[in-house]
């Protein structure tokens, strides 16, 4: 993984201490549900439903796959994905059609 991945990360203007704790979990143990990751941080699920909701719209995660209700979680380590999705997001305040 190159530097350049945490310094996006790192510069984002959304990113809180949560986001950050979710994506090194992640890079971690490759792959987690959001009741896995509840538990490991020891935090409600609600919340990190919140900040799952948030990396996925951002672009630093993704959805490795679905089981039943479950969505397996895991970190999109590539530079060049991260930064395209964020080309295509839209302006705040901003209409998306």
């Amino acid at each position: 993984m190159k530097k350049q991945y945490f310094e996006i990360l790192a510069k984002s203007d959304f990113a809180t201490t949560y986001h950050y704790k979710i994506v090194l979990l992640l890079l971690a143990k490759e792959t987690l549900t959001q009741g896995q990751l509840a538990k490991e941080l020891n935090m409600k699920r609600q919340n990190v439903n919140r900040y799952v909701k948030e990396l996925l719209e951002h672009g630093y995660i993704t959805v490795e796959r679905i089981e039943g209700k479950n969505k397996f979680l895991k970190v999109i380590t590539s530079v060049k994905d991260i930064q395209h999705k964020k080309l295509n997001e839209p302006i705040n305040g901003q209409l998306k059609f």
